[in-house]
């Protein structure tokens, strides 16, 4: 983490806002692999506060996955469903997939909040996901988590 943490400090200095929102992300994944589901929902919040996904489809889908794969952590499994869902459609309608690093990390988390609820449970959560508008997910994805 120490290495993406220095990645986002010389993109800072270089200026590159697009290459910090992304070291940001895939710093938050890493925290979420290594149980730090608060800290990676916390650096998350930040990149939607300050507009860090805005135009970028797949750095906003990254981002859905990031909050779904943290919420699931920490037991928000209806959040993770809907944020998964609604990755899930930005994905599908730009025809953009998602890479097997990234799924890998999002079904390791969201199999323990599957395994939580029931099967239709999940997959009406998600159908309602799905629904969202990328600017409904991105708000949903910021709400405050009571943790």
């Amino acid at each position: 983490m120490s290495l993406l943490q220095e990645a986002i400090d010389i993109d800072r200095r270089l200026g590159n806002s697009w290459a910090t929102v992304v070291a940001q992300g895939n710093l938050a994944g890493a925290l979420v692999q290594a149980g730090r589901a608060v800290d990676a929902q916390q650096l998350l919040c930040s990149l939607i506060d300050h507009g860090g996904t805005v135009g970028d489809v797949e750095l906003t889908a990254d981002t859905l996955e990031r909050f779904a794969a943290a919420a699931a952590e920490l037991g928000a499994d209806a959040r993770a469903a809907h944020l998964s869902g609604a990755a899930e459609r930005i994905r599908e309608v730009a025809g953009m997939p998602i890479a097997a690093p990234d799924r890998a990390l999002l079904e390791r988390a969201t199999d323990r909040a599957r395994a939580r609820m029931p099967a239709a449970d999940w997959k009406r959560e998600v159908s309602v996901g799905r629904r969202l508008t990328q600017g409904e997910a991105l708000a949903l994805a910021g709400e405050s988590l009571d943790i």
